[in-house]
């Protein structure tokens, strides 16, 4: 099959042009009707490599903030980011960014540990990466404060 990037064509500009001669006759007719036509073919680059993920699968958030953090992928044509997996409701991607945020604040106490898939997509070639997201507890025991403005925490 041609290859645009290495074109087998003798000027090397991925461009093959054929004539063709056709023969029209009919078993009534002992005279032969001939019809000929060029044809140029152009062969066309084409995407044939997916996606790659260069961000980490793994990230680590504390409890009561929304924004996660970033998934990245490289590519030779522009991306669109999206997500699927077991938190996916949970968990919102800005599809030209790649920008990961909770919906609502996540809690450790309630959850430590969200799982989502993220997919980069250039329009032809889709890459998956399985991203575990940790809860880190913030402890917000104040019962401890001395002097108005210094607290001990537990």
């Amino acid at each position: 099959p041609p290859d645009y990037e290495n074109p087998e064509d003798i000027r090397e500009i991925n461009e093959y042009h054929i004539h063709v001669l056709a023969n029209a006759s009919s078993s009534n007719d002992n005279q032969s009707r001939f019809v000929s036509d060029s044809i140029r073919v152009r062969i066309n680059d084409t995407d044939e490599t997916p996606p790659a993920f260069t961000s980490s699968s793994s990230f680590s958030v504390d409890e009561g903030k929304t924004l996660i953090g970033y998934v990245v992928a490289s590519d030779e044509n522009s991306l669109t980011y999206s997500i699927s997996g077991d938190d996916a409701l949970e968990i919102s991607i800005d599809s030209n960014s790649g920008a990961l945020s909770f919906n609502t604040m996540p809690d450790y106490e309630t959850k430590s540990s969200y799982s989502i898939i993220a997919i980069a997509s250039d329009g032809i070639y889709e890459t998956r990466q399985n991203i575990t997201i940790n809860i880190l507890d913030i402890n917000y025991n104040f019962n401890n404060c001395y002097f108005n403005d210094v607290c001990i925490f537990d």
